[in-house]
């Protein structure tokens, strides 16, 4: 069971590195708990300092639109 949990989290690693599409993981606060280096890219943050911090301080802009989306998918 741990040679597949740690396979799944190898995929899961490589999945983030290398996907062409921004992907993230926020917690109930909507802060970033882990973003892929695509987001950082697009958000135009670095993918450590996106990490603990809201979507509204990361992307004060765009967060009217997105935040009532991602409260509902929540």
């Amino acid at each position: 069971q741990r040679l597949r949990l740690a396979e799944q989290l190898a995929e899961l690693e490589a999945i983030y590195a290398t996907s062409p599409v921004g992907l993230a993981l926020l917690d109930t606060d909507l802060r970033f708990q882990r973003i892929n280096p695509k987001l950082a890219e697009i958000n135009g943050v670095s993918a450590a300092e996106h990490l603990g911090r809201t979507v509204r301080e990361i992307v004060p802009d765009l967060t009217d639109q997105a935040e009532a989306g991602l409260r509902r998918i929540l």
